[in-house]
């Protein structure tokens, strides 16, 4: 299991090389090790790690560990000049790195010490940094990619790759390209037909909507015709018994 990056960060007073006698005022009341990044309490005046007072304070403390009102200020400088000046084994010491630096160059040697432990891109293995690019030229699980044809493959699959597989696989991705390409269009296609569609049912109820009127209209038109006609058949018929004299010109009225 890989290392939690909270304790990776914290320096332990047996790396602090010389065997210079360490007072407290060196040291995070928390975590016990060397201050790092440290923060003091502007009530108390004590230093703390950055980390280690972010992580007691989650924890819903209000009070620093001297149980006081937690307010933040910057390091005193005095202590950051005391840090300064020790001079400090690097982590990865057990791996084989035998550097010794000053306290304030520690985190830029570290970040790229070459004995610290890298995972490989295909085994998964842990190894030095100085080893890994080594590694990972010969590990057979790591993929690689065919710059001709563009398969992906394992490393140790590559004595399998000849010319005819690559030719083979170009192939088959300028087929399945072009597989792509003709559904996408047929997919445009569709989707202008289906919108043709709807915008021609749309005009033939509106036009079906039109002709209805114009038909319901013709009707009562006819009736009231018809209405008109009949009323002067009944003058006609009136006028006969009556027996006045017909009137031809009712019906151009």
């Amino acid at each position: 299991m890989a290392p939690n990056k909270f304790e990776t960060t914290a320096i332990l007073t047996s790396r602090v090389n010389d065997g210079i006698l360490l007072h407290d005022v060196y040291l995070c009341p928390i975590c016990q090790n060397i201050l790092w990044k440290p923060v003091a309490c502007k009530t108390c005046e004590n230093s703390f790690c950055s980390k280690c007072i972010t992580s007691w304070l989650s924890k819903g403390r209000g009070l620093c560990p001297f149980k006081c009102t937690y307010r933040e200020r910057k390091c005193p400088s005095i202590l950051l000049s005391l840090l300064s000046k020790l001079e400090v084994d690097c982590r990865y010491k057990s791996n084989g790195c035998s550097k010794i630096m000053y306290y304030e160059l520690l985190e830029e040697h570290e970040d790229e010490c070459q004995y610290q432990m890298k995972q490989c891109k295909g085994c998964e293995q842990s190894i030095l940094l100085k080893d890994l690019v080594n590694h990972e030229d010969e590990c057979g699980m790591v993929d690689v990619i065919c710059y001709k044809c563009q398969t992906i493959y394992k490393q140790k699959e590559m004595k399998y790759h000849d010319q005819i597989k690559c030719l083979e696989n170009a192939m088959e991705r300028k087929m399945s390209d072009a597989l792509k390409q003709q559904q996408k269009m047929f997919d445009e296609r569709l989707r202008l037909l289906e919108e043709n569609y709807k915008k021609k049912s749309q005009y033939e109820r509106i036009e079906s909507n039109y002709s209805n009127k114009n038909n319901n209209n013709s009707s009562i038109h006819s009736l009231e015709q018809n209405s008109t006609i009949q009323a002067k058949y009944a003058t006609i018929r009136g006028s006969k018994r009556r027996n006045t004299v017909f009137n031809p010109n009712i019906f151009y009225n």
